[in-house]
Parts: structure tokens; C-alpha cells; sequence
């Protein structure tokens, strides 16, 4: 599975790039979002699989921060 995502081909990694774009805004816009709008689009060009593994790591950053930056959360 790692394999066939290091081997995305160079649209495929636009279309999430663009995809962490737009979920991003969301989750800046109203505070939640990134998982469900970028998992949700994801899946439908990638398999829910792949989607997921892609959003580890961005999930648990915006995360993070968000909790370490809003001290009123």
C-alpha cells in the first residue's frame, strides 16, 4: 500500500494538493473540517484506504497546532 502511494503520478498529487487546500480553508474558516471534507473527496479519486493513510500526518499537525496555538479552545 506505501508503494502505490510513493508512486503517485504527478496529477494525482496535484488533486491533493488541492484537495488539503480547500479542506484547510474549511478547518481555518470554522475550526473543523480537514478529515471529513479531504477523506469525503479523497476517497472518491483514491479508495478510502489510501485516503486515510494520506491524512495522518496533516490531521495530527493541524491538530497540534490548533490546540497549542487557541488558548481558549
Amino acid at each position: 500500500m506505501f508503494f502505490e502511494i510513493a508512486e503517485m503520478n504527478f496529477d494525482v498529487v496535484v488533486l491533493v494538493v488541492l484537495v488539503f487546500f480547500v479542506a484547510g480553508t474549511i478547518k481555518g474558516l470554522i475550526g473543523f473540517g480537514l478529515p471529513t471534507v479531504s477523506i469525503a473527496i479523497l476517497a472518491a479519486f483514491l479508495g478510502l484506504i489510501e485516503a486515510m493513510t494520506l491524512m495522518l500526518l496533516p490531521s495530527l499537525i493541524t491538530n497540534l497546532f490548533q490546540g497549542l496555538a487557541g488558548k481558549y479552545l
